[in-house]
């Protein structure tokens, strides 16, 4: 199988991004580091994710999201989900959400292929699961990758965000 993995690690003001790679040595270094603020930025992470990543043409795009805020309740973004939505749709990027049942984030399921999981917390998701699925999905026949670019265009202002790629 042929794959790469990347991680984005995310507050309202921080983001820690490291790209797409077969490399699993920065990623797994990555998983623990602690980033500064409370509030977290959900949307605009998965909009700095789409537009920034390595994506290599003809793979199936997979981004996974854990958040345990509602959308109101980290630093915001409703003004612009529905583009976000559009984005992903238009970037062919399958969405698999962990969270809590905020109506926002349960709109991904109008998303193709989208899986919504409302949890109230991380201890009683099964990573192995995910990952076989996640194993499955990018194992798939060819039908299902994605021969469209992807946008580099941002939804939100991220401006502000102090972006750390590693």
């Amino acid at each position: 199988v042929d794959w790469q993995i990347g991680l984005l690690n995310y507050s309202d003001c921080e983001f820690i991004f490291v790209d797409l790679a077969k490399d699993t040595t920065k990623f797994k270094a990555r998983l623990g580091e602690e980033i500064n603020g409370w509030n977290e930025f959900t949307p605009g992470a998965i909009d700095y994710a789409i537009s920034n990543a390595n994506w290599r043409m003809g793979a199936q795009r997979v981004i996974v999201v854990f958040t345990d805020e509602w959308i109101s309740g980290g630093a915001g973004g409703e003004g612009q989900f529905d583009n976000l939505l559009k984005k992903i749709v238009d970037s062919n990027i399958q969405i698999v959400y962990y969270g809590p049942n905020c109506p926002y984030y349960t709109k991904f399921s109008q998303c193709p292929k989208a899986e919504v999981n409302v949890v109230t917390g991380f201890s009683g998701v099964n990573f192995n699961a995910l990952m076989n699925r996640l194993a499955v999905t990018v194992s798939s026949n060819s039908l299902n990758a994605s021969k469209l670019p992807v946008s580099k265009t941002t939804v939100y202002d991220l401006s502000s965000i102090n972006i750390k790629k590693k």
